[in-house]
């Protein structure tokens, strides 16, 4: 659903709570951020407002997102394919239209590979023009900063994860 003002940039995010502990979040009510919803920034970014020399996705840098104006209302997420296979799940998705234009970016690619209940591979896959003024990307994995110490934890004679 669309909750003008609302929205996150977040295109492409996601959380992980290994069995139910809250490992990598999102920001919440915090200030509308990408680098607080999980996606990838970039720089240095010729249209940066809040962050210079990097830029997140469209509309962010205030307490609303920005909603209206300029490409962020035609900026979206696409998940590409979602699949399981036992434990295993493989998730990936495109999110290059939640960026601007003035970034010269071709594809902002990310799978998410749960190996089991504890491990999660994140993989991104960035193209760019020749062109583009982007010569560096970051991501930061928000952490609601629980102390998060590693326990194996045994199942039916089975290692299920951490505690």
């Amino acid at each position: 659903s669309f909750n003008p003002g609302h929205e996150h940039p977040d295109q492409n995010s996601f959380t992980f709570a290994p069995n139910g502990q809250v490992f990598v979040s999102e920001a919440l009510y915090g200030p509308k951020l990408s680098h607080l919803n999980n996606v990838l920034v970039f720089a240095p970014s010729p249209t940066s407002q809040c962050n210079q020399p990097w830029e997140g996705q469209l509309g962010e840098c205030a307490q609303w997102l920005k909603w209206i104006g300029g490409e962020v209302g035609d900026s979206t997420g696409e998940i590409i394919t979602a699949s399981q296979a036992g434990d295993m799940m493989f998730v990936s998705g495109e999110a290059v239209s939640a960026y601007t234009s003035a970034m010269k970016l071709k594809s902002v690619y990310r799978v998410l590979l749960l190996l089991n209940s504890q491990t999660l591979l994140v993989v991104d896959h960035v193209e760019k023009e020749e062109d583009s003024p982007v010569n560096s990307v970051s991501a930061f994995f928000h952490n609601l900063d629980i102390d998060f110490k590693y326990i194996p934890y045994k199942f039916k004679n089975k290692y299920s994860g951490a505690m």
